[in-house]
């Protein structure tokens, strides 16, 4: 993705990687001057990440799928639509289950007529929290692996019905891209038979 002020997108990603792909976000896109805005929940976990976001250098607008999400999302579709800023949404997030999107990305990726763009990665050696996401830790010098997804487009609703359907589908879309692309990735770390483990 380009740096500066390139056309906003839906960044998403499930809640087990957020904690590598902060940093990611802050080194690749908004020490260079491309804007995000981050969705945290209005638990007291939220007003700490959202002191940690604002550090980093991204907008914060507080919510969630569970509670306030439908100001929450308001909130976002004005930072994308008045300050072209590209709003991150963890879809399984912020009390899982994991791996099971929400709508909340597609709804918005369809309100503001932008793509929503996967992201995610996986390390050689991690740890892993004993949190209800099981949040993944790349451990020192451990390789890290990421990949960006294909954008998913969410065309309007029709006309006459329909919009339910149509969100659904993008939904379990999404859904689906997160779940390869993590998959690939892990994959790629394990040793094929008869292939010694990298490293």
């Amino acid at each position: 993705m380009a740096s500066g002020r390139s056309t906003p997108v839906v960044l998403s990603f499930w809640h087990d990687r957020s904690f590598y792909l902060a940093y990611h976000l802050r080194r690749k896109l908004l020490s260079r001057g491309f804007p995000i805005t981050i969705l945290m929940s209005q638990s007291k976990d939220g007003e700490l990440g959202g002191k940690l976001a604002r550090r980093l250098g991204a907008d914060v607008e507080r919510g969630s799928a569970s509670r306030g999400g439908s100001a929450g999302l308001r909130r976002l579709y004005r930072a994308v639509t008045r300050r072209a800023s590209s709003p991150v949404l963890v879809p399984d997030g912020p009390r899982g289950p994991c791996f099971q999107a929400k709508a909340g990305a597609v709804v918005l990726a369809q309100m503001a007529r932008i793509p929503v763009q996967p992201l995610a990665y996986a390390a050689e050696r991690c740890w892993r929290l004993n949190s209800w996401d099981r949040l993944v830790i790349p451990k020192p010098f451990s390789r890290v692996r990421l990949a960006w997804g294909e954008p998913l487009t969410v065309p309007p609703s029709p006309e006459g019905g329909g919009g339910a359907e149509l969100l659904e589908e993008h939904r379990r879309e999404l859904e689906t891209s997160l779940q390869r692309l993590t998959e690939e990735l892990e994959e790629s770390f394990r040793p094929r038979p008869g292939q010694a483990p990298e490293g």
